[in-house]
């Protein structure tokens, strides 16, 4: 897949999270542009007839202004919002936000009060892409949103010392890419590299999550966090890369020529040498992590991917297909062309042997051509098309099993035909809503904030559309544009109530800067997601429901409460423990990765609960944040034995656990009547494995019997106590050690 995809969705959600927490971060109230009156985007205010009186109904459908400046207005929203200090929220003057898009790069400067404004010359996008940097703070990349407040925390800098050495022979590992990753921010920060010493020392934020560490013909290497780390110093050791040998064929086992091998992570193309020959075909070897994906392709063949874990000592063999073009032609409704954005993605993304979607994003050129080669003959594919002030598009396709080539042309419809004007008000007084912002769902620059008296006017789609309209303190309103114009353009808005609280760890202490989540219990329609402050504080506001389950999540902390019951109004307290970072890794010999699911217990309250992790098929290897002390682990795999592990955990390091996987041995457990010897079907057994001082079990395996009343297992040696119960509430259990295969019989 392409990264800038995962790239463009992850950038958009981290950026709105981050003006969340800086929200909290900065609780002092910093005053808005204007001379502290709501500030208010120029859209607003613009688009609204000249024969309109301000605050009267307006017409519900009329034409935008025909003026060159009018729709300049239109176009450009303003950018507004303060820069802060992630440790006290503190504002920070002098700094540099950098907006870099490729048509629409400028320089801000933030105010002596931390505050800055810009307007660009001409609207590219609904949320540019901007880096921002003090002296003294962590540059930091993230989304600024036109007509809301953008505030933008900044992580003081603090110098961290980094060794980074070869794990298998100790020797330090020059070149090592360094980087902090900090959940608030949208990608990881790059440190720097190391010297010939293997060592780094750099200016990192004074609190991150972990260290990524990146060097070529390694697996990627994790370190522990600022909190974590004694003196401001860590050690990584790094696993050699895997070595995969590929044998490129066609369809009738002819070698390929010049064939392009994609490593993905991280997103590279390779050059591969064939330094060897295996059965008069060349070989070639890639150096790779064993979690990664290699994509195969060649001029005039489809693509093809083989999981990094399937390396070994013989050659894998990859026969590509013959492939198909398609190139496409975007052009407006009215015919002209446009250089639209096109995604493509395969519908079929699962596979057997698993392999790795086809996906890509394109740019076409400005005579609105595209041309996509290397696709699956007979594949159905998804094509997303976007360009600004056009409506997005998704058209299904399906690539010819016959033909080598095929020209698609794709109307966009443009979407800057209407306007709707109104008015957003409170429901109780009537009064308008400023700052409220109004935007067209599902597409990108159609939308409006409203002014001080709450008046808009909206760009809207010619056939309508649904809207989607939001302001802190109110409940959120959706309504079609059909309604709303037949109101007159008038949309009501509910003040909400809120739900304030804090988040501690197991002393106490506040853990700052947690995530917390807040959905309402009945239908989980009304979903919030917020960031605590620095003090660990936060308030979810806009609530209409009755009834909302909270929870917590932090760095370097795992879930303590599952969930925390409140009512609009309540004051809420919510607990997690910090925890470790656990990395487990199963070894199956020399056969392929079976699928697997990995289970880490958590024990609250007296009980009991087992947090499921399903790592991606054919990976060896999931990370997780495991309760810090006692920690019970368990793996389930296809056709072997469930392994359980106790391990003790420090808070706030990093640990890795190998599992072997084995067949184990099978059992099975026959239940029977005792009256009468009759096999009970459908009954449900339940395996517990003895551990530790043989009083305490820990679940195994469920399994129902069958028409003969029997269940069968594959169990590790061990004692076990095999519990059974029927479909009328009758339960029998039975003590058994397991040594080999056995056959054990219940009578109930």
């Amino acid at each position: 897949m392409d990264r800038r995809l995962a790239f463009g969705a992850g950038l958009a959600v981290g950026g709105v999270a981050l003006a969340v927490l800086a929200i909290w971060l900065a609780r002092a109230g910093l005053e808005p542009p204007d001379g502290g009156q709501a500030a208010t985007s120029p859209v607003a205010l613009t688009l609204l007839p000249d024969d309109n009186p301000r605050g009267q109904p307006a017409p519900a459908l009329a034409e935008p202004p025909a003026t060159e400046e009018t729709r300049a207005e239109e176009e450009c929203p303003t950018y507004f919002g303060a820069l802060l200090s992630l440790r006290d929220g503190a504002p920070i003057a002098g700094g540099t936000i950098r907006v870099e898009e490729p048509e629409c790069a400028a320089t801000i400067r933030s105010e002596a009060a931390g505050r800055f404004s810009w307007r660009p010359e001409r609207f590219t996008g609904e949320a540019l892409r901007a880096r921002s940097e003090a002296d003294g703070f962590v540059p930091a990349w993230h989304r600024l949103i036109p007509g809301v407040e953008n505030r933008v925390a900044l992580a003081p800098a603090a110098r961290f010392r980094v060794h980074v050495t070869d794990a298998r022979t100790g020797l330090p590992v020059p070149g090592a890419c360094v980087r902090t990753v900090l959940h608030l921010v949208d990608e990881p920060e790059a440190a720097g590299l190391t010297d010939e010493r293997g060592m780094l020392e750099a200016d990192v934020p004074w609190a991150f999550e972990r260290l990524e560490v990146d060097a070529e013909g390694y697996e990627m290497g994790y370190g522990p966090g600022s909190c974590a780390a004694a003196d401001r110093e860590a050690r990584v050791a790094l696993d050699p890369a895997v070595l995969l040998k590929i044998v490129v064929s066609d369809e009738q086992g002819a070698p390929v020529a010049d064939p392009r091998f994609t490593v993905d992570p991280p997103g590279r193309s390779i050059t591969a040498e064939a330094a060897e020959r295996w059965e008069g075909r060349p070989v070639y070897s890639v150096r790779c992590r064993r979690w990664s994906r290699v994509t195969v392709a060649a001029d005039g063949y489809a693509s093809q991917a083989v999981d990094a874990g399937a390396a070994g000592a013989a050659p894998v063999e990859v026969r590509l297909a013959r492939g198909f073009t398609l190139l496409l032609i975007v052009v407006s409704d009215g015919g002209v062309p446009l250089p639209a954005e096109v995604a493509l993605s395969e519908e079929a993304i699962v596979k057997d042997p698993p392999l790795a979607s086809y996906q890509c994003l394109v740019q076409a050129d400005a005579a609105g051509l595209v041309r996509l080669a290397g696709l699956g003959r007979g594949g159905q594919y998804v094509l997303t098309v976007r360009a600004p002030k056009h409506l997005e598009r998704d058209v299904e396709f399906s690539a010819s099993a016959e033909r080598d080539e095929e020209t698609l042309r794709i109307v966009l419809a443009q979407a800057d035909k209407s306007v709707l004007a109104g008015r957003v008000v409170d429901r109780e007084s009537g009064a308008g809503i400023g700052g409220a912002r109004v935007a067209v769902t599902g597409t990108s620059g159609l939308f409006a904030v409203t002014g001080d008296d709450g008046a808009f006017a909206c760009p809207v789609p010619a056939e309508g559309g649904q809207l989607h309209v939001r302001k802190p303190e109110y409940c959120p309103a959706a309504v079609s544009v059909a309604e709303a114009s037949a109101n007159g353009g008038v949309i009501v808005l509910s003040r909400g109530a809120s739900i304030q609280g804090s988040v501690v760890d197991q002393t106490g202490r506040p853990v700052p800067c947690a995530r917390v989540t807040c959905g309402e219990t009945s239908d989980y329609s009304d979903q919030h997601d917020v960031v605590a402050d620095i003090r660990g504080l936060f308030e979810i506001s806009g609530l209409g429901g009755s009834l909302y389950c909270l929870g917590a999540t932090a760095p370097w902390n795992t879930k303590h409460v599952a969930s925390v019951n409140a009512r609009p109004g309540d004051r809420v307290r919510l607990e997690v423990w910090q925890g470790a970072d656990l990395r487990v890794r199963v070894l199956c010999g020399a056969g392929a990765t079976p699928r697997w699911t990995l289970y880490v217990a958590e024990f609250a309250d007296g009980g009991e609960t087992w947090r499921a992790f399903k790592p991606t098929a054919g990976l060896d290897e999931q990370r997780v944040i495991a309760p810090a002390g006692e920690c019970w682990i368990k793996v389930r795999a296809e056709g072997c034995a469930t392994v359980i592990r106790r391990v003790v955990l420090e808070a706030g390091t990093s640990s890795r656990l190998d599992v072997a996987l084995a067949a184990g041995s099978r059992v099975e457990v026959r239940l029977r009547e005792a009256q009468d010897g009759a096999a009970l079907a459908g009954a449900v057994v339940r395996m517990d494995l003895r551990v530790a001082d043989g009083v305490r079990t820990v679940n195994v395996a469920f399994a129902e019997t069958d028409a003969e009343g029997v269940a069968t297992f594959r169990l590790a040696d061990g004692v076990y106590q095999a519990a059974a119960r029927t479909a009328d509430g009758r339960e029998a259990s039975r003590l058994l050690a397991v040594n080999g295969d056995a056959k054990v019989e219940i009578d109930l």
